[in-house]
């Protein structure tokens, strides 16, 4: 019994994981209504795997960073 339950809890755990469920005050926006001239890309790999494989365009701000910047 108790491996039943416990089954059922990861199943369901990896499920609400998975975000199946609208995220709640996030718009949506239009990919036609993008105007591309104006976006940025920034890359958040770390600076080993930018370094390697940039992104072209991208500025690089490696995860750990994003707080400071």
């Amino acid at each position: 019994m108790f491996i039943v339950i416990f089954v059922i809890l990861i199943v369901f755990g990896y499920l609400i994981d998975k975000r199946n469920f609208p995220i709640l005050g996030l718009n949506y926006i239009n990919k036609k209504e993008l105007d591309l001239t104006t976006l940025i890309k920034v890359d958040v790999s770390d600076y080993n795997e930018s370094y390697k494989n940039p992104v072209k365009g991208a500025i690089n701000v490696p995860v750990a960073y994003l707080k400071r910047y």
